[in-house]
């Protein structure tokens, strides 16, 4: 259960926000012994990957609250702590990420959160060659976060099992594009994100699809998180589902699919109605293929995507590796690399749909 101070005080105001429901797929079922019931959650799961990219996932069996435990201790540390792992120190985007450190849309406008990012081959090394200087609260708990990282990687992959099926690939074709261990490197990582009360509707993220793999997010039972539906202009909060993970599909998966799969715009906005009171938590787990994979698509293993790449839409630059790829739109969004609104627009992933800046509530 999440911890008490980090719940929100009110509940999420269904009855009067405007939400777009999510399919909800229960991870025990699809991993049933039993082929008919994991057949049918399957298939839901690819509708879900094929339509808007973005579904609720019961049963999963993470538990995000001993990493969310670790980052409020990094949160509390003074300035002078912090900036040991600040995020700008290297080119990844592993360590504290200071409130205002990113810009959220083409005008400037910068972030509202704090963030602490954790990486997954850092903690399966430690304490051999980390990638930053990691805080005393995760030097101390390298086994929770290894335990955490493990945990949401194995689900990860097992919904990645169940969608290489539907895309006609041979068995383990997407897992191997995510090994990890000596010789391996991927800037797969967990994060915390903190974004206290705001007094006026500010963007705490910008509209963006993620860059890696899949991201599975737990949002704490506080809303915020808003989607942008294909062939609407109109945002739409994700409502929290108790019990549940928001699961969504991001740009690497798109690209290997030909297509096929999803990556869809969302944002997010300080939680609406009542919430808005309520400092919002999330935990998160990124999982991103390996640095030196070429982001193209499966073609020549799979006949579905093979056809499916004829009519695709944006994808990489041939050659283009998963580290320029997460490079590139990395160094977009940071606002000390600001020249204009071209920093923010080529920060942009696989949706490219003209976004407007009115906040909708």
């Amino acid at each position: 259960m999440p911890t008490a101070n980090r719940l929100p005080e009110v509940p999420f105001p269904a009855s009067s926000t405007n939400t777009h429901d999510l399919p909800i797929i229960d991870h025990a079922r699809l991993t049933s012994s039993d082929s008919k019931v994991a057949s049918v959650e399957s298939d839901k799961l690819f509708r879900a990957c094929t339509s808007l990219g973005f579904f609720y996932l019961g049963n999963h069996g993470i538990n995000y609250e001993p990493l969310m435990d670790i980052c409020e201790q990094i949160f509390a540390l003074d300035g002078e702590e912090k900036a040991k792992s600040d995020v700008g120190l290297t080119d990844s985007s592993f360590g504290y990420k200071a409130i205002g450190y990113d810009n959220v849309d083409e005008n400037g406008s910068v972030d509202t959160n704090e963030q602490f990012n954790i990486s997954r081959d850092d903690m399966l090394s430690f304490p051999d060659h980390p990638s930053i200087c990691y805080p005393k609260p995760v030097t101390d708990n390298i086994d929770v976060c290894r335990e955490f990282t493990t945990s949401a990687r194995n689900v990860a992959l097992s919904i990645l099992s169940k969608l290489e099926i539907h895309l006609q690939l041979p068995p383990g074709t997407l897992e191997a594009f995510h090994k990890e261990g000596e010789g391996y490197s991927s800037p797969t990582k967990a994060r915390v994100i903190r974004n206290p009360p705001q007094e006026v509707d500010r963007l705490a993220l910008g509209s963006h699809t993620d860059f890696g793999t899949i991201t599975l997010l737990n949002n704490n039972m506080t809303g915020g998180l808003q989607v942008l539906p294909p062939g609407t202009d109109e945002w739409q909060f994700v409502q929290p589902l108790e019990g549940h993970i928001v699961c969504n599909i991001a740009d690497a998966l798109v690209v290997l699919s030909g297509g096929i799969l999803r990556s869809n715009l969302h944002r997010v906005l300080p939680p609406p109605g009542a919430q808005r009171v309520c400092t919002r938590w999330s935990g998160i787990f990124f999982l991103v293929p390996e640095y030196t994979t070429i982001l193209k698509p499966l073609s020549e293993l799979s006949e579905l995507i093979k056809e499916a790449e004829k009519t695709m839409g944006t994808k990489p630059e041939p050659g283009t590796t998963t580290k320029a790829w997460f490079h590139r739109r990395l160094f977009g969004v940071r606002a000390i690399n600001r020249t204009g609104p071209e920093s923010w627009l080529g920060s942009r992933g696989t949706d490219v749909r003209e976004i407007t800046l009115v906040i909708c509530r």
